[in-house]
């Protein structure tokens, strides 16, 4: 890859990480914060199995980022990429491993907008929305990274440069 096409992978990343781990989770907070009104309190629906799907989607909205970045950095290595590329083109192999990790790392803005359909809990749903771009932090590529990425799986495909 040149630099040129490094530019552009790293380009695309960015804009597709911005758009999952920013955009859809502040038109999530948007759709919170609308439907209610001022002053409005909504009645949660009482029981132990809310509490209980609560604490579990929670908990998961917490472990999904983690998850996302340990996958992250076994689908980011050489070999990883090299077996991904379709006819040598190693920018395929690198969005895949990136895409996995914003995957993960939207997860959190899902499961609080799930919690706030179910249990009406805005508060607890904006928190959890917000762990999704504070993820981004540690799964935002860079231009260096990329062409490392890049330059050691052409060398594991024996791909001229």
């Amino acid at each position: 890859m040149d630099q040129s096409d490094v530019t552009s992978l790293e380009t695309r990343l960015k804009l597709l990480g911005y758009l999952m781990c920013f955009a859809a989770p502040i038109v999530f907070l948007v759709l919170i914060w609308t439907v209610l009104a001022p002053g409005e309190n909504i009645e949660p629906p009482a029981g132990d199995d809310t509490e209980m799907f609560i604490w579990i989607l929670s908990a998961m909205s917490i472990a999904e980022p983690v998850i996302g970045y340990v996958l992250r950095k076994r689908q980011l290595n050489a070999d990883a990429v090299a077996a991904r590329s379709v006819q040598g083109n190693v920018s395929q192999g690198i969005f895949v491993g990136h895409l996995v990790g914003y995957a993960f790392a939207i997860c959190p803005a899902v499961f609080g907008m799930v919690i706030f359909l179910v249990t009406h809990n805005a508060t607890l749903a904006s928190v959890l929305i917000c762990i999704s771009p504070i993820a981004y932090l540690f799964f935002r590529p860079t231009e260096s990274t990329v062409r490392d990425l890049a330059r050691d799986a052409e060398a594991k495909l024996a791909i001229p440069r």
